[in-house]
C-alpha cells in the first residue's frame, strides 16, 4: 500500500471553475516524485489540497489518503496533529512563512515542542544541529527573520520541515531562491533525508533540471490537468508530450533556435539539445581568468586606457552597514571590502556569487541607492549623484512585485523615473511585449513574468546607458525565464545598453554575459571573459560555483 494515494482529486472554485481536473496519483514509502509545470498550473493547489490548506473559496473533492486515513473532507481537528508531525511542508516564500516578530530558532523550536517530540532543551540542541546542517550561520538561531538572507530565510525553514523526521516531506519550490551551491546542499540533504529515514518526498518546482537530481519520477502539470507522468529519465530523454519537450527545451541554456534565442515552451519545436543554431562561432577565448584585487585592477586601467571608455568606476570601495539595538553595542557588518571594477561601454558584466557576498549591495551602490563607506564611485569622471543618476542608470530588481507601488497603475509606474509622456509609456510596454493597453492596470493583475517586463519597461522608459539587473530572471519559470533573457539581450542591442547582470548561477551568465566578476564574502577572487571563468576558472570557489550547478540529467 502506498503512503500517499491521491484519486481524481479536483479543486474548485466557488463558481465552479476547475482550478485543478482529476488528478491521480500515488508516492511511496521513501520515493521522490516531483511535480513540475509553470506557474498557475496547479502545482502548488494539489499539495494544499492534500494539507487541508486551502482558501476559504476553493472546494477540493476526490480523495487523498495518507497512511490510509482520508485527507480529503477530513476536519482540521484530524489533520492539524499530521501537519508539522507526519507531514511537512517548506513554502516557497519564507518571509511570509516565519514570524516576524519571533526569533529563528525559537521559531523551530515550537514544532518539536508543540508536537512533544523534545523537551526544551533537546529542542534547541537539535535546532542548532539542523542549522549547522542547512549551512546556517550559529547567529541564526537568535536572529529574527528580517536579519537573515532570503536563502538563509529558505533553509531555515527546511530545518523547520525536518525538525520531526516526518514520513513525507512537500517541497513547494523550496530551491527558487537559494544560491547553486546551497541548492546543491539542500538537495543532498533532501535526499540523505529519504535514505536515512525512509521519507517520501513530493518536490513541486518550475525547474525540471533540478528535479532531475531530486525525483525518481515526475507529475507533468499544464492548466491544471496531468499531462505525463513516468520516470525521470524517460521524461527528459522521450517526452511524449509538447509541453513537456517545450520545458526540457526552456532549461537547455546551451542550445539556441534559428533566430539565436533561447527556447522558450512555444518554439519548441525544433529543439535539439546543446546546439545554438542561429548563434555565429565565437572565436577562440585565449585569455585566462584573473585572480586577486590586484591582477584585476591593473587589467582593467589597461582596459580603460585602450579599450571602450569606462562609464563607471568604483575604486577600493567598501561598504559596513552598523546595527544598532537598544541597550546592546552597535554590530558591524562588512558587505564589500575593497572592491575595484570597471564597466566599459557596451560591456555585458556579469556578477555572480551566493547570498551575502556582496553582489546586490554592489549594485545598489552604481545605482546610488545607498552610499559607501570607503573608496569612490563615478559615472563618467564624476562622483555618483543619487538624485541625477536615475538619468543614466536604471535597475530591474528581482523581485517585481516588491519593487512596483500596488497602489499606482502601470502607466504611471513607467513614467515616474523621469516624468515621460504617456507616448512613451505605450511604446516601452510595445518594446517588451505587452499591450499598450496595459498602462492602466495594477500590478496585481499580471502574471510574475508580466509584471517582470514591466520593470523591464520602466528602467527604459528613460534610455539609460546602463541597465542593472539583480537576479531578474532567478525567480521565473523556465520559459518565462527564457522570454525574460531574449527580451533583455534584444533590448540591450537595440538600446545599445551597458549590463550588469546579478546572478548566482555561472551558468546563467556565461551564456548572456561578455564579462565576468565572482563575488565571494565582499571581495572580486576572480575577473575575466565568460569564456575563460567558465571553461578554465583559476579560484577554487568558481569551480564550486560551477561544479554546484543541476543541469538536465537522465541518469
Amino acid at each position: 500500500m502506498s503512503l500517499l494515494n491521491v484519486s481524481h482529486l479536483t479543486v474548485s472554485t466557488a463558481s465552479g471553475r476547475d482550478l485543478v481536473k482529476d488528478i491521480t496519483f500515488a508516492l511511496d514509502v521513501g520515493e521522490k516524485l516531483g511535480i513540475i509545470g509553470e506557474s498557475g498550473s496547479g502545482k502548488t493547489l494539489t499539495s494544499y489540497a492534500i494539507l487541508g490548506l486551502l482558501a476559504e473559496n476553493l472546494h477540493a473533492t476526490g480523495s487523498a489518503t495518507f497512511a490510509e486515513r482520508e485527507l480529503i473532507g477530513a476536519p482540521e481537528k484530524e489533520v492539524a496533529p499530521l501537519r508539522g508531525d507526519r507531514i511537512s511542508i517548506v513554502f516557497q516564500e519564507p518571509l511570509t512563512a516565519l514570524n516576524p516578530l519571533k526569533r529563528v530558532g525559537k521559531q523551530v523550536d515550537e514544532v518539536m515542542l508543540l508536537h512533544g517530540t523534545a523537551d526544551k532543551a533537546t529542542a534547541a540542541q537539535r535546532t542548532k544541529d539542523l542549522f549547522a546542517e542547512c549551512s546556517l550561520p550559529e547567529r541564526a538561531y537568535e536572529a529574527f527573520p528580517h536579519e537573515l538572507s532570503g536563502g538563509q530565510r529558505q533553509r531555515a525553514l527546511i530545518a523547520m520541515a525536518v525538525a520531526n523526521n516526518p514520513d513525507l516531506l512537500i517541497c513547494d519550490e523550496p530551491t527558487t531562491a537559494l544560491d547553486v551551491t546551497v541548492q546543491q546542499q539542500i538537495v543532498d540533504l533532501i535526499s540523505r533525508l529519504t535514505e536515512q529515514r525512509g521519507t517520501a518526498v513530493l518536490f513541486i518546482s518550475h525547474d525540471i533540471g533540478l528535479v532531475s537530481h531530486v525525483c525518481d519520477s515526475l507529475i507533468v502539470m499544464k492548466d491544471g490537468h496531468l499531462v505525463e507522468k513516468g520516470a525521470t529519465s524517460t521524461l527528459i530523454s522521450s517526452p511524449a508530450h509538447p509541453y513537456t519537450a517545450g520545458l526540457v527545451a526552456a532549461t537547455d541554456l546551451t542550445a539556441r533556435d534559428e533566430n539565436g534565442e533561447f527556447y522558450t515552451v512555444s518554439t519548441a519545436d525544433t529543439y535539439v539539445p546543446g546546439v545554438k543554431k542561429g548563434v555565429s562561432a565565437a572565436p577562440t577565448e585565449t585569455a585566462t581568468a584573473v585572480t586577486e584585487t590586484a591582477e584585476t585592477e591593473s587589467a582593467e586601467t589597461a582596459a580603460s586606457t585602450h579599450g571602450p571608455a569606462p562609464i563607471i568606476v568604483a575604486e577600493n570601495v567598501s561598504k559596513v552597514f552598523t546595527s544598532k539595538k537598544l541597550f546592546h553595542p552597535a554590530v558591524e557588518n562588512t558587505a564589500l571590502s575593497d572592491v575595484s571594477l570597471t564597466v566599459t561601454q557596451g560591456m555585458q558584466l556579469g556578477i555572480v556569487g551566493e547570498s551575502g557576498s556582496g553582489k546586490s549591495t554592489f549594485l545598489r551602490l552604481l545605482s546610488g541607492l545607498i552610499t559607501p563607506t570607503s573608496g569612490t564611485i563615478t559615472l563618467h569622471g564624476k562622483p555618483v549623484d543619487p538624485r541625477t543618476v536615475g538619468r543614466s542608470v536604471q535597475m530591474v530588481f528581482q523581485d517585481p512585485r516588491g519593487s512596483l507601488d500596488p497602489r499606482m497603475t502601470v502607466g504611471r509606474s513607467i513614467a515616474e523615473p523621469g516624468d515621460v509622456s504617456r507616448a512613451r509609456v505605450e511604446e516601452v510596454l510595445a518594446e517588451v511585449g505587452l499591450d499598450p493597453s496595459a498602462a492602466d492596470k495594477y500590478p496585481h493583475e499580471f502574471s510574475g513574468g508580466q509584471r517582470q517586463r514591466i520593470s523591464i519597461a520602466r528602467a527604459l522608459s528613460v534610455h539609460p546607458e546602463v541597465l542593472l539587473a539583480d537576479e531578474a530572471v532567478s525567480a521565473l519559470d523556465v520559459s518565462v525565464r527564457a522570454q525574460i533573457l531574449n527580451l533583455l539581450q534584444r533590448l540591450s542591442r537595440e538600446y545599445g545598453l551597458t549590463t550588469v547582470f546579478v546572478s548566482h548561477d555561472l551558468g546563467v551568465i556565461h551564456e548572456i554575459c561578455s564579462d565576468v566578476a565572482v563575488f565571494q564574502g565582499g571581495r572580486i577572487v576572480e575577473r575575466g571573459s565568460s569564456d575563460a571563468v567558465y571553461t578554465n576558472p583559476q579560484h577554487a570557489y568558481t569551480q564550486q560555483l560551477l561544479d554546484s550547478r543541476l543541469t538536465l540529467t537522465t541518469s
